[in-house]
């Protein structure tokens, strides 16, 4: 059932982000050696202030490599650095499904992430509010 809600999600937003800055807002991150750092996809249901009520915290990942030339520094537009709540942690499900699960193991994110060359897209969905 889940599965069918992130892919029918992600089939309405295909192209919304095509030459959009989608970390707007973001700040870059700390240089905090003791914070542990997720990779999650920027694009997230329902909003991104949802999550960040929940104790989310995102900033953008730059990068070498990702540019049209290797070696450039590059801005993902797909993915963001996150620290999840206290207590959080991530379960994975499949390739390319996992989960976010509170501090009870209750299953709180559903996440996608398709890492092709040709199809690189992810998306988050809130559950069990």
């Amino acid at each position: 059932m889940i599965i069918k809600r992130i892919k029918d999600f992600m089939r309405k937003r295909k192209d919304v982000t095509k030459g959009i800055d989608v970390t707007k807002g973001m700040q870059e991150p700390p240089q905090d050696s003791e914070i542990k750092w997720e990779h999650l996809p920027i694009n997230m249901s329902p909003s991104r202030e949802e999550f960040e009520k929940l104790g989310f915290c995102f900033y953008k990942w730059t990068y070498k490599g990702a540019g049209e030339k290797w070696g450039e520094v590059a801005t993902d537009q797909v993915l963001c650095l996150a620290k999840l709540p206290e207590g959080w942690s991530i379960k994975g499900f499949t390739n390319l499904y996992s989960e976010i699960l509170d501090e009870n193991g209750t299953t709180r994110v559903s996440v996608f992430f398709k890492n092709e060359p040709w199809d690189r897209r992810g998306t988050m969905l809130l559950r069990n509010l």
